[in-house]
């Protein structure tokens, strides 16, 4: 079985931009969020609410929303950092088949000589 598969640098980078403005946008409001909270828990003062509500985004959400911005950030990172790998290689070895097919047609690959309006390889460098 062959798997034939193509990035398209473009798309891909476009997709990345637009889920890195989805996480700044949750970032903001996950600030919005404790902002809320520490206004609510001043409305009801320091007794049991205050001290449940304050308890509840120490011990529950505090750290369920770190970890989904790291996450994230973790994961658009990576793609960026494979997208630029793949667009490397890709670089890569369309140089070397360039090269190949170059040293195939009997040119040098290193820019020696030029193509005659013949075909015929021309060692001046016009």
């Amino acid at each position: 079985m062959t798997i034939s598969w193509d990035i398209d640098p473009a798309g891909t980078q476009a997709v990345l931009r637009t889920a890195a403005a989805d996480i700044e946008q949750q970032n903001q409001a996950a600030t919005r969020l404790g902002t809320a909270v520490d206004e609510a828990g001043a409305v009801v003062g320091g007794g049991l609410v205050g001290r449940a509500l304050s308890d509840y985004v120490e011990i529950s959400l505090l750290p369920h929303l770190t970890a989904i911005a790291g996450r994230s950030d973790r994961i658009i990172d990576g793609a960026t950092g494979a997208l630029v790998a793949y667009m490397r290689a890709d670089s890569v070895m369309a140089q070397q088949a360039t090269a190949s097919a170059l040293t195939a047609g009997g040119l040098e690959p290193d820019g020696g000589g030029s193509i005659s309006w013949g075909g015929r390889l021309s060692r001046e460098q016009g």
